[in-house]
């Protein structure tokens, strides 16, 4: 969980707001569409790049906690 906090803080603000909204309050695409003020698709790509940029700075994390 520390990690995941980490890497969560390693992200900018709207990718951690995305995350937040899509994963910890379960909503869907269209919700967060709304709130965001994006269409369908931006939501769900925003989604995806926050999760890549999250599996970077994991991969990092733990990279680094080996070392």
């Amino acid at each position: 969980e520390q990690k995941l906090q980490s890497a969560l803080n390693k992200i900018s603000d709207r990718q951690r707001e995305i995350i937040h909204m899509k994963f910890f309050q379960e909503m869907d695409y269209e919700q967060i569409a709304a709130i965001m003020d994006l269409n369908y698709q931006s939501a769900r790509n925003l989604v995806a790049r926050a999760l890549t940029a999250m599996r970077k700075a994991m991969i990092w994390l733990l990279l680094f906690a080996v070392i």
